[in-house]
């Protein structure tokens, strides 16, 4: 949440052409508008020149619906988010195995969180978006070490229904190695 100054809050208005809402509260006028999934809120006084342009100019045309819509690598937070595609499975030792999670209806990625058990120090994982047909389109972890703590890895993306998202996990260590983890992904909020 963002909090501006009157004429901020009618520059991003008219730049972005945004609906807005608004109370009247004891001493000012609440605003409040969206502009993707980021709030924003501005408070204009009663008897000040904003409150008269507010009045004469905007007044008349706030209240009406706003749309909370997310783009692709908007500012997400996980306050919206389902951890869902879970995962959870075990590699052998010396062994790399990939795991694919198939995506059945449109979602936006932020990345997932992830845990794993019994890592050796050398230790890597990787994670793809993957085509069924076309093959990797792009990789937001390559290789990237391991540590037994709980790690979120962060991306952002707009992922249609029927990719995949992959990871390839190397266990370079003697025993076997655990992995749990869950993808943050959101449903476009209409």
């Amino acid at each position: 949440m963002l909090n501006l100054n009157w004429v901020e809050f009618k520059d991003l208005l008219a730049k972005s052409s945004l609906n807005f809402g608004f109370e009247s509260r004891v001493d000012r006028y609440a605003l409040k508008t969206f502009n993707g999934m980021q709030e924003y809120n501005c408070h204009v006084h009663y008897d000040t020149p904003e409150a008269i342009d507010f009045v004469d100019n905007y007044k008349a045309k706030g209240n009406k619906p706003m749309t909370l819509k997310r783009s692709a690598f908007s500012e997400a937070t996980n306050e919206h988010a389902r951890l869902t595609g879970c995962f959870d499975f075990t590699i052998a030792a010396g062994a790399t195995i990939s795991v694919d999670y198939t995506l059945t209806e449109f979602r936006y990625l932020d990345g997932m969180k992830y845990k794993v058990e019994n890592n050796a120090f050398a230790d890597s994982v990787s994670f793809q978006v993957v085509h069924p047909v076309a093959g990797v389109l792009d990789e937001f972890g390559t290789d990237w070490p391991v540590c037994p703590a709980e790690t979120i890895k962060l991306y952002k993306a707009k992922v249609p229904a029927g990719l995949i998202i992959r990871i390839t996990y190397k266990n370079t260590g003697a025993g076997l190695v655990r992995f749990i983890g869950g993808l943050f992904l959101h449903e476009e909020v209409v």
